[in-house]
């Protein structure tokens, strides 16, 4: 009896802790999905809204990576607190002036502050689940991001057409994100010393894999850039564009385990090779625009994003098929996620530069040669290199391209037994003292 409530009182506050953590994300990326839809609505301009996404992305990949600088330096509370104050002042200036060059300078902050957020956050994650539970943890983590992300637009279809209430109301969920996490008495997670992903390193495992991942990032940068206003192009108002920009993201998440379940028992790049084919040709017959009719648009925009979302995972995941060690899969996301921003911010500014010479529609039509070219460098990789045997196989694991801390949920991620034996010698205040 004894036994079982020592177990009790172990496993409690660590469900407590992931309950916290969890709802934290959702309402914050809920924010995040509000945010992501009323910039390109309120720009109203491809060529705007390409260049003000891609200072976003430019600033998350910086965030990714600077993001554990200052948590060493001032501890997760501290470093948590801050940075979502910085988020919230970002959103809220959003509103004050209305010019291009200060929207591109203030999504370029508020990308690297989010981006170090969800590294706080993961981190948090990593430390509150143990090794048996990651997997589960990752996908309703991945449900929590993506679900976020998808109720967030729907709030436009009921505030009003104001320039202060939405961005008002994205920066009050945000301040309601903060407060769980701060609330709750939980030990912050040491972050563990790594060596910088090698990209040298990388190209030489898997060079699809980089190359889906920087396809997955440039096609889903330019859909996030130009979908709002691939959107007003088929005369929808706000309330239309809101759910336009919602429902494809939740009904996409259907298609993960479907797409992750056939690359665990077929060679994983052909599954790549046949995904991104098969979303570049959704790509292509969006650019039909009106003449698809409504329900058509939403269907194809959901594979669209169901497809983009599996890319990366995907990618994660044949590259771990081909590394020589597990402790190789926390630099070997980093350097995925690299590219993956890379693409990110290089798709909205092409697309729109294409959508402002072109007309709205023809931002899908760069988003179909990006992919396509890939998904053709896929299958000739699979011409030009021996297959992964099925035994030799990772299994798929759903994760979202946020930042290099989600790896270490990967279950196939294990502990470098040096960082072990340091952190194991860590004093007890020493680790106490991490966050005071």
């Amino acid at each position: 009896m004894k036994q079982e409530d020592r177990t009790h009182h172990r496993v409690a506050p660590k469900l407590a802790s992931l309950a916290v953590l969890l709802l934290a994300t959702v309402v914050m990326y809920v924010s995040q999905g509000l945010t992501h839809t009323l910039v390109p609505l309120r720009l109203a301009s491809g060529s705007a809204s390409g260049f003000v996404t891609a200072c976003y992305f430019v600033g998350f990949g910086l965030g990714a990576f600077l993001g554990p600088l200052l948590i060493r330096r001032v501890g997760h509370i501290r470093a948590f607190g801050g940075l979502l104050g910085i988020v919230i002042f970002a959103v809220l200036s959003l509103a004050l002036i209305d010019a291009l060059w200060f929207w591109g300078m203030i999504r370029l902050l508020h990308g690297a502050s989010i981006a170090a957020v969800a590294v706080v956050v993961e981190a948090w994650l990593v430390s509150a689940s143990g090794p048996e539970a990651r997997g589960r943890v990752l996908a309703v983590y991945t449900l929590a991001v993506y679900g976020g992300i998808g109720i967030g637009p729907l709030f436009l279809t009921f505030l009003p057409d104001t320039i202060w209430q939405p961005f008002s109301v994205a920066a009050i969920a945000l301040c309601l994100a903060a407060v769980p996490v701060l609330f709750w008495r939980t030990d912050a997670p040491a972050i563990p010393t790594r060596a910088p992903a090698s990209w040298q390193h990388l190209i030489n495992v898997s060079p699809v894999s980089l190359a889906t991942a920087t396809a997955a990032g440039f096609s889903g940068g330019s859909l996030t850039a130009l979908g709002p206003i691939y959107a007003l192009s088929l005369g929808l108002d706000t309330s239309g564009v809101a759910l336009m920009m919602s429902v494809p993201v939740i009904l996409g998440l259907i298609l993960q385990w479907p797409l992750g379940t056939l690359s665990d028992h077929y060679e994983r790049r052909r599954v790549m090779s046949g995904a991104i084919l098969v979303s570049a040709s959704f790509a292509l017959t969006l650019i039909w625009g009106q003449s698809l009719g409504l329900v058509a648009i939403y269907c194809l925009l959901a594979g669209l994003h169901g497809i983009l979302y599996a890319l990366y995972p995907l990618a994660l995941a044949h590259a771990n098929d081909r590394v020589g060690t597990p402790t190789d899969t926390t630099d070997i996301g980093a350097g995925l996620l690299l590219g993956y921003g890379i693409g990110a911010a290089a798709g909205p500014a092409v697309a729109g530069g294409v959508a402002l010479a072109m007309g709205p529609l023809s931002g899908f039509l760069v988003t179909m040669v990006a992919l396509a070219l890939t998904g053709a460098y896929c299958l000739l990789d699979v011409h030009r290199h021996a297959r992964v045997a099925i035994v030799d196989k990772g299994a798929y694991t759903n994760l979202p391209s946020s930042t290099p801390k989600v790896f270490e949920l990967e279950p196939r991620t294990v502990p470098d037994p040096v960082t072990e034996t340091n952190q194991s010698a860590t004093s007890p205040d020493e680790s106490k003292s991490a966050d005071v």
